[in-house]
């Protein structure tokens, strides 16, 4: 689906009340949050095929995690989790496009719950609908100028006879210095 581009950064955006998806700052949860210029709202995509759909895993840019639906008794809980293996079934979201302007709904793989605003998805019976919103890249910093060579001034005759001097007073008040017997 052209909304989800493979390796892009997106940021998802509730059509409900104009909040962002966002990874919380425990670096597990999930919840929405209005401010869109935070790090915890960025989602980077990813596409994966299995048995010949395609789906979406969508990686917290903020804390190296996954969008992952958490089952708990009676209900689901949408939290943050680490993706091990290829066969790993609670990262995938399937992409559902709502309509012509630009909305999708995000059900999961494997439970087909809805991917609501809230972080508790209870039964998932309401559809959200999602905005998604391409971050674009930044741009290529400049190229730096080459290091240029600091010439770093030899030291001189006296620098050189003031670190003997303080050397030699050292070792003097060390010989001079008694050791006490235990």
């Amino acid at each position: 689906m052209e909304l989800f581009p493979d390796r892009s950064h997106i940021r998802l955006k509730s059509h409900v009340d104009g909040l962002f998806l966002s990874a919380e700052e425990d670096g597990w949860g999930v919840s929405l949050a209005a401010r869109r210029a935070s790090i915890n709202t960025a989602w980077q995509v990813h596409r994966v095929q299995r048995d010949g759909k395609s789906y979406v895993l969508l990686h917290s840019a903020a804390y190296g995690r996954y969008l992952v639906l958490w089952p708990q008794p009676g209900r689901h809980r949408l939290t943050l989790g680490v993706y091990m293996s290829s066969g790993q079934e609670d990262v995938l979201w399937e992409a559902i496009r709502a309509g012509t302007d630009g909305m999708v709904r995000l059900r999961h793989g494997r439970h087909k719950l809805y991917l609501n605003a809230g972080a508790d998805q209870g039964t998932g019976r309401r559809w959200e609908l999602w905005t998604v919103e391409l971050i674009p890249p930044r741009p290529v910093p400049p190229v730096l100028p080459p290091a240029s060579l600091v010439s770093s001034p030899s030291p001189s005759p006296w620098d050189i006879w003031c670190v003997r001097i303080a050397t030699m007073k050292l070792l003097l008040w060390l010989l001079n210095t008694t050791v006490p017997s235990y």
